[in-house]
């Protein structure tokens, strides 16, 4: 929050704990991140991150993982790897209009 009360940024970090008992795994997601605009390249949406994935370390998480658009004109893949993460997979999405 800004000091007047605004919404300024916000991270989301999941842990699947059904899916890392069947896979015998200790990951945690980072499964949303944001700055609103007029907040952007303040270095919110990297404190928020690192928020996140220090919460996932406390809750004993070895492995942060996250997923995020290619094409993000906000620069996300620059964040994300500027704080360690590397590109395991990439995909395509299709659509069609009906």
């Amino acid at each position: 929050m800004a000091p007047n009360g605004t919404f300024a940024a916000f991270c989301d970090a999941y842990i699947f704990h059904e899916r890392n008992a069947r896979t015998n795994r200790t990951e945690g997601w980072i499964t949303g991140l944001g700055t609103r605009r007029g907040f952007r390249r303040q270095g919110l949406g990297r404190a928020m991150l690192l928020l996140g994935l220090q919460q996932l370390k406390a809750a004993d998480m070895e492995t942060a993982l996250l997923g995020v658009d290619s094409e993000n004109p906000n620069q996300a893949q620059k964040l994300y790897e500027s704080v360690g993460f590397e590109t395991i997979q990439t995909s395509v999405s299709y659509t069609k209009t009906l």
